[in-house]
């Protein structure tokens, strides 16, 4: 089914939710619209949630012992995942720090970060 011919139908009394609307006829970018900003909260309610689990993750890094860095390509292949997620997680949840325009990706609070959301 192409995106642009998407309906959906009315079901029960009408909602903040534009899926559950009036039936209409969603355009490309009126779905990209949605589904970003359905992602976007997604993401903040997950980032809390990580936060509440994971304080040894967000905890600040010692000042007296130097941390070992590596950068986002390198973490990237570890995680299995794009440097562009790595740097978006080191943004979020404080795994990296960015000096001289890169980023650094403590390898202690990646370790972490990934047994926790491996786990569960």
């Amino acid at each position: 089914m192409a995106v642009n011919a998407m309906r959906h139908e009315r079901s029960g009394p009408p909602t903040d939710d534009p899926f559950k609307s009036a039936s209409k006829l969603y355009t490309e970018e009126e779905v990209a619209l949605i589904v970003r900003d359905r992602l976007a909260a997604w993401l903040e309610a997950n980032a809390a949630v990580m936060r509440a689990r994971a304080p040894e993750v967000n905890a600040q890094p010692d000042r007296g012992a130097p941390q070992k860095v590596t950068t986002p390509q390198m973490a990237a292949g570890k995680a299995q995942v794009t440097p562009e997620t790595i740097i978006n997680w080191c943004q979020r949840y404080e795994l990296g720090i960015k000096t001289g325009g890169r980023w650094r990706v403590y390898e202690e609070k990646l370790d972490a970060f990934l047994k926790l959301t491996r786990q569960g």
